[in-house]
């Protein structure tokens, strides 16, 4: 993993982490949410920075290089000792070579930032969109929905609250009362 890739994850964590843990404070869902539009710049700034380092190493850049300067590796090489045939042989082995090494390298390089990238896009985009439903189901299943829920009891279009605590029994709760809308 290259050193960009580490500060993207890194920056993206941080982003997501600090609207959680303002959610959390607040007893909200929403900064955890908009945290996630962090997230997608950050992948965005990143990708758009690295852009620029891969189109420099491109396979097609060093051909370009390449082929600019065969004739004077060659000279170079004559002016060494060696025979302008044997000259060519070795500067063109040479070339071959380079290209090969760069083509492995970028495609690598791809690759990974293609799976940072990506992997930051959709966790980024996930939270911005949703992230507020399992905060909000967290915070706001309350004692008064549970007996809203109990009152209108079986049979009245409202589910029973399940009994227990924890993260499970509250987003159930919120859930059979209504605070989480699941669209038809």
């Amino acid at each position: 993993m290259s050193k960009h890739e580490r500060y993207a994850l890194v920056a993206g964590l941080a982003v997501a982490v600090m609207g959680l843990v303002i959610s959390v404070m607040k007893h909200e869902g929403l900064p955890f949410a908009r945290s996630g539009a962090g997230v997608v710049v950050v992948a965005i700034l990143f990708g758009a920075l690295q852009l620029r380092e891969r189109v420099r190493s491109s396979p097609a850049f060093v051909d370009e290089v390449i082929r600019k300067s065969h004739a004077e590796h060659v000279d170079e090489a004559v002016a060494a000792g060696l025979a302008r045939t044997k000259a060519e042989e070795v500067v063109s082995g040479v070339e071959e070579k380079a290209r090969n090494e760069v083509k492995q390298q970028v495609d690598r390089s791809s690759r990974r930032l293609l799976r940072v990238e990506l992997g930051l896009l959709i966790a980024g985009t996930l939270i911005w969109g949703f992230g507020d439903i399992p905060v909000d189901a967290l915070f706001r299943n309350d004692g008064n929905c549970q007996k809203q829920c109990v009152r209108n009891g079986p049979g009245s279009g409202r589910s029973q609250p399940v009994a227990g605590d924890g993260l499970g029994t509250r987003f159930a709760g919120a859930l059979s009362c209504g605070l989480v809308v699941m669209p038809r």
